[in-house]
């Protein structure tokens, strides 16, 4: 019996090496021996369907994820944090699987979890953006309020997107000088120029409300200077071309229409 639980030991430092090299299809190889020779061991089966859980999903293999950590959910042999950590991951493995309803079902449940609520930051920030993708404004805006609130400013990528989801929110419901000032922390603190052009997209749309389009034309060339990949070039030539036919640029207008054909 020794001489199986240090083979057992072995093969899970194994798992580990290679988890921690990324390597996360050698590193499931050992889980998955391991999770075999457990089956009269239930206490000690959830750990390993998580860690089989994580390498999937790194793997971005979500479904196969989302099938172990609902595994270790049935087991009662889990701590509240193991199974915060299950609910969550399992949420976004469906949310990757554009399942929202499933999503919301198990980020709600993390939510209900004892669990210190600056833990629950990406869990917020995600409902938050689902409801936003469904045009559900109202329903994202305290979500992405409450993450806002407790990201870190080591945490940029998520910073920087939950200012723009909140910024548009506060732009749609009419609280444009909130949405400014999201929109130029956004600016301010991004390091990475391209990172700056979503900031700066939100002040577009600020410009064009106030019919500024000298500005308007400005700012979208800005972003295009920034990102030439922008990921909505459609609004950004709308924006040019309704700016110069207001100004009446004519010669900007025929040189710019057929590029955009």
């Amino acid at each position: 019996m020794k001489q199986d639980n240090k083979n057992i030991l072995d093969r899970l430092r194994l798992a580990q090496e290679f988890f921690m090299q990324k390597d996360y299809q050698r590193a499931l190889e050992n889980y998955h021996s391991i999770e075999a020779d457990l089956k009269d061991s239930p206490e000690n089966q959830p750990a390993i369907w998580i860690e089989i859980g994580w390498n999937y999903y790194l793997l971005k293999q979500f479904e196969h994820a989302a099938a172990y950590f609902e595994m270790a959910l049935e087991s009662p042999h889990m701590n509240q944090k193991q199974v915060f950590d299950c609910l969550r991951l399992t949420g976004f493995c469906y949310e990757f699987m554009e399942n929202p309803d499933k999503a919301l079902a198990f980020l709600q449940d993390a939510l209900n979890q004892p669990i210190e609520d600056v833990e629950k930051r990406f869990v917020l920030f995600e409902i938050g953006k689902i409801f936003y993708r469904q045009n559900l404004t109202k329903e994202a805006r305290p979500y992405l309020e409450k993450s806002l609130d407790y990201f870190s400013e080591e945490e940029k990528d998520y910073l920087r997107a939950n200012r723009y989801y909140l910024g548009f929110i506060l732009f749609y419901e009419k609280e444009k000088r909130k949405a400014e000032k999201l929109f130029e922390r956004i600016i301010s603190d991004s390091k990475n120029e391209a990172d700056k052009a979503s900031g700066y997209f939100g002040v577009a749309h600020l410009l064009y409300e106030k019919q500024d389009y000298d500005a308007l034309i400005t700012c979208c060339q800005t972003i295009i200077r920034l990102n030439p990949e922008f990921f909505d070039m459609e609004t950004l030539a709308f924006f040019l071309c309704r700016s110069y036919l207001e100004l009446e640029m004519w010669d900007e207008l025929s040189i710019f229409l057929p590029i955009m054909m």
